[in-house]
């Protein structure tokens, strides 16, 4: 179980940042707008 998890775990963080990444430039564009 261990292994599969140390094999899932990157592979989540590579599928999340772009995500997050994106949802922070919408922020700042936001408050750069108001």
């Amino acid at each position: 179980m261990s292994d599969i998890n140390v094999i899932r775990a990157p592979l989540l963080i590579l599928s999340i940042l772009p995500c997050v990444g994106d949802d922070i430039e919408v922020l700042r564009r936001g408050e750069g707008l108001s």
